[in-house]
């Protein structure tokens, strides 16, 4: 079975933000009816995988691939495909408040992964599989989400997770004024995160590093 795995780590690549839409008379954002409808599509997605991950981190079953590992690449593939579209429409629709909302909509997604990859009950639960007896692609999975786990830090003290959380979220709450013409961003504003991920890999994604 093909899995999709999505885990948080602290990354050294440096990532731009989008420009705000313009505001009403009394200075709120104005929202159009598709980024209404976007929100509220962004919103029933992050719900629905926060829900699911809650879940697992309660079940006090039996720990198999059936009860645990499937459960989980649910939640991961909702969360990839959330995150990923969110910032697709971040980067490239033509309706500001529609971006502005796709900006939030991602900003929640990170979050929702920084969760995922700092839970300790659900990083317990995937450690207690025995995956032995099963092929070895669902071995290499298990070694991996193991690994990915160990990297975001969630085998540190809560002292550790704390701050790491807090890292994660002031840096996905980092934004500022850009412009946006003819389909393409121009930011005015460049955020820089520490951490580990070498310079080859930021490059790939087209991130700058120093």
């Amino acid at each position: 079975v093909k899995k999709t795995i999505v885990l948080v780590s602290l990354v050294a690549c440096t990532a731009t933000q989008t420009a705000a839409p313009p505001n009403n008379e009394q200075g709120a954002t104005v929202k159009t009816p598709d980024a209404i409808a976007y929100e509220s599509e962004c919103k029933q997605q992050q719900q629905k995988a926060d829900g699911l991950l809650k879940q697992l981190e309660v079940f006090a079953g039996p720990r198999t691939i059936a009860t645990v590992l499937d459960p989980l690449n649910e939640i991961l593939i909702l969360l990839d495909a959330g995150i990923n579209r969110a910032g697709l429409m971040r980067e490239v629709h033509p309706d500001a408040s529609l971006r502005d909302v796709a900006d939030a909509c991602e900003q929640g997604f990170a979050k929702l992964g920084t969760n995922i990859g700092l839970s300790r009950p659900l990083y317990e639960a995937v450690s207690a599989l025995e995956p032995s007896k099963e092929d070895a692609e669902t071995q290499r999975y298990v070694k991996n989400i193991l690994r990915d786990f160990r990297r975001a830090g969630v085998d540190k003290d809560e002292a550790t997770r704390t701050k790491i959380r807090a890292i994660l979220a002031h840096a996905t709450h980092v934004r500022g004024i850009g412009t946006f013409e003819n389909g393409i961003e121009t930011p005015r504003v460049r955020v820089t995160l520490a951490s580990r991920i070498p310079e080859a890999r930021c490059r790939r994604v087209n991130l700058g590093y120093r």
